[in-house]
């Protein structure tokens, strides 16, 4: 679990999450931006398995994603990804079927998060967000998180993890597969050839399938 701890005194001003910021329809990337020139991320592939391919869509928008936190003088710039998913349709256009405006980690001046995108052959969706803190701590993490559209929404079946510790080189490395509901735990060390690893199964207790939707990290 990540404990990132930051010194730092400021006045949060919130970002500007609201309305949705991401076109709602369109036949070519471009249509679907608001600002082509916004970084950008994306991924196709048949996520709802009707044979028509589907779109996976990251965006750092101005609107939404970029603010500026002044305290005597000092300047802190956070910006939180937008997540969409659209459905591919037999006309060729990609139709929004949700937004995620607060899905993603948010990154500033001292945590950054490079997200991924991948759609499969077999139309599961990962999310991969590698984090790293200047400050707060000397652990990085390595998440990705699994997910797979069923019963009308999209559930998260999966999410391996990886905590580095880059002063000690202690690495675990945990993965959760919420279908089987059990919990693998490998620790090794990065720095140490003759370390020997050791591996816990673990039971996860029954629960419902987490919905797509609920913060990242």
């Amino acid at each position: 679990m990540k404990q990132l701890s930051l010194t730092v005194s400021l006045v949060l001003l919130p970002l500007l999450c609201g309305a949705q910021i991401l076109n709602a329809s369109g036949r070519t990337l471009e249509e679907l931006l608001p600002d082509p020139a916004c970084e950008h991320y994306w991924s196709e592939g048949d996520l709802n398995k009707d044979g028509i391919r589907d779109l996976a869509l990251l965006a750092t928008t101005a609107e939404c994603s970029t603010i500026e936190v002044d305290e005597e003088g000092d300047t802190l710039r956070m910006s939180q990804p937008v997540f969409a998913v659209y459905f591919g349709t037999p006309e060729g256009y990609y139709n929004r079927w949700r937004e995620y405006p607060k899905m993603m980690p948010i990154s500033d001046n001292y945590i950054s998060n490079e997200i991924s995108l991948e759609i499969t052959d077999r139309g599961v969706l990962r999310i991969s967000v590698e984090t790293f803190a200047s400050m707060g701590g000397w652990s990085s993490y390595d998440d990705t998180y699994t997910y797979r559209f069923q019963d009308g929404d999209f559930f998260l079946i999966g999410h391996d993890s990886r905590e580095l510790a880059r002063n000690t080189g202690k690495m675990v490395t945990t993965s959760y597969n919420f279908i089987t509901r059990k919990k693998q735990t490998i620790t090794d060390n990065a720095f140490e050839e003759d370390f020997k690893p050791t591996e816990k199964w673990e039971k996860l207790p029954a629960e419902p399938l987490q919905r797509m939707g609920e913060p990242l990290g």
